[in-house]
């Protein structure tokens, strides 16, 4: 079987979604996948963002330093274990899926009974501008056009997409709703709105 690329398959789903929101089985199977734009949107979330399109802030870093893990935050994603190595115990609150409130706050230190845990249940890597609004632009992409033509136009799409690295609990101050098109604008009114501050960024 030829291999797919990811564009390939979100190829498929734009144009699902470009056809009354489901694609077609093949002729004489008699199966139909709704969803397109649902899983249009869960799929952008899988691709990969670029390294230098990532940033940190400032409670996520210091609390980052402060463990001492040894490999970079950007390296790491919702399920990956963290493996900490702080000698000096320090404090950190635990979120279950997506509760508004910590479910628990412990010390967490090099030789305790863990060890590790699982990144998303103290970090949280966030879309800056909401991934509905990159759906929004693939969804009108011409797939009539050269193949090559329409990888460069999604590719010129999702290079728009930012995610910052942060502590849970900074991802619960932020609106869901409403925020700015532009990077600049999110950073300067919606994260600092909400007493946010970035870092650095992976660069």
């Amino acid at each position: 079987m030829d291999k797919v690329n990811c564009f390939d398959v979100l190829i498929g789903l734009i144009r699902g979604c470009q056809s009354a929101n489901h694609l077609e089985g093949p002729d004489g199977f008699g199966r139909r996948m709704g969803g397109s734009r649902y899983l249009l949107n869960q799929t952008i979330r899988m691709v990969s963002v670029r390294d230098d399109h990532k940033c940190v802030t400032k409670s996520a870093f210091e609390l980052w330093d402060s463990l001492k893990v040894e490999d970079s935050i950007f390296g790491y994603w919702d399920s990956r274990p963290v493996i900490y190595k702080n000698e000096i115990p320090v404090k950190v609150k635990w979120y279950k899926g997506a509760h508004g409130q910590p479910h628990e706050e412990s010390e967490i230190f090099l030789g305790d009974q863990w060890g590790s845990f699982i990144f998303r249940h103290a970090f949280h890597i966030e879309h800056i501008i909401p991934i509905k609004r990159f759906v929004a632009r693939l969804v009108k992409v011409d797939l009539g056009q050269d193949v090559e033509k329409v990888y460069r136009d999604i590719e010129d799409i999702l290079d728009g997409i930012y995610v910052c690295f942060m502590r849970k609990e900074e991802d619960r101050k932020l609106p869901r709703t409403r925020r700015p098109d532009t990077l600049e604008e999110v950073l300067e009114k919606t994260y600092k709105g909400a007493g946010i501050e970035i870092v650095c960024w992976n660069r």
